[in-house]
């Protein structure tokens, strides 16, 4: 399965090229062959040059019809959206096809939260290794550094190799790890109680690149003129928010795949 862009420089899709990039509101489906209307318009990818059939179609803007979803003569899927959010229904309806799965179940995830280089990796396996006996999918949230709020200290997860040990065992077993944050803090809070990626203290986005600076308190929308006034001065505060937020994720992705351990979100 490859869903978006760059999709041809696998093997599965070679040949595989993306004709245009359209919104749109209704599109057809070639199995139940009905019209399906969308609440929201959805940014789809438009397919050619590869050998199968459309799953899914639109009406193009010049009144031809284009494929956007595809199965390939050897059973691969092709999903051309770009954000799995656009329709997660016609998303998830697609996945559940190409993995050969029925409709009408709902498959649920137990979720072990909170889990820092802190955590007590003695009970953790043993809460894992329970669902894993009793084949119930379970996702790990891990949170790659522990800050101490007292003095301000982080105890990475690198540090304590017998939770790194047990993380790999839960992820052999089935479990789906996922970055819950770099430090789940912002500035001197306390690892998991606190947020990340809002100010909470000023009720407010983050305002630098770096949490140890020191915060700018920010003006309100209602101190300006019109909107455009306002949204030129938050600009600059907006692009150090997705610096901030880029940096720290980035960040528990290469500490996390580093230790062997690959985070699926």
């Amino acid at each position: 399965i490859s869903i978006g862009y760059n999709a041809g420089q696998f093997r599965q899709f070679a040949g595989l090229s993306l004709t245009e990039k359209e919104t749109v509101y209704r599109i057809y489906s070639k199995k139940e062959k009905t019209d399906m209307p969308l609440e929201k318009g959805m940014s789809v990818l438009g397919v050619s040059g590869v050998k199968g059939k459309p799953l899914y179609t639109y009406r193009s803007g010049d009144g031809g019809t284009r494929p956007f979803m595809w199965k390939t003569a050897r059973s691969d899927y092709y999903f051309g959206v770009t954000s799995l959010l656009n329709d997660s229904f016609l998303t998830a309806k697609a996945l559940r096809s190409a993995f050969g799965e029925s409709a009408g179940g709902t498959l649920l995830y137990l979720r072990l939260e909170d889990i820092s280089p802190m955590s007590d990796e003695t009970l953790l396996y043993e809460a894992g290794s329970y669902l894993h006996k009793r084949h119930i999918p379970f996702i790990l949230a891990v949170i790659p550094v522990y800050l101490n709020p007292e003095n301000g200290e982080k105890v990475y997860l690198a540090d304590k190799p017998k939770m790194v040990s047990v993380l790999k065992k839960l992820q052999q077993m089935g479990g789906s790890i996922i970055i819950h944050g770099y430090t789940h803090a912002y500035r001197y809070s306390e690892t998991g109680e606190g947020f990340e990626f809002w100010d909470a203290k000023a009720d407010q986005p983050i305002t630098s690149e770096n949490a140890d600076d020191t915060p700018v308190k920010l003006e309100k929308e209602q101190d300006f003129p019109n909107e455009k006034a306002y949204r030129a001065y938050v600009k600059p505060f907006r692009e150090k928010e997705k610096i901030y937020t880029r940096t720290k994720l980035e960040q528990a992705i290469d500490d996390l795949t580093e230790l062997g351990l690959y985070p699926l979100s």
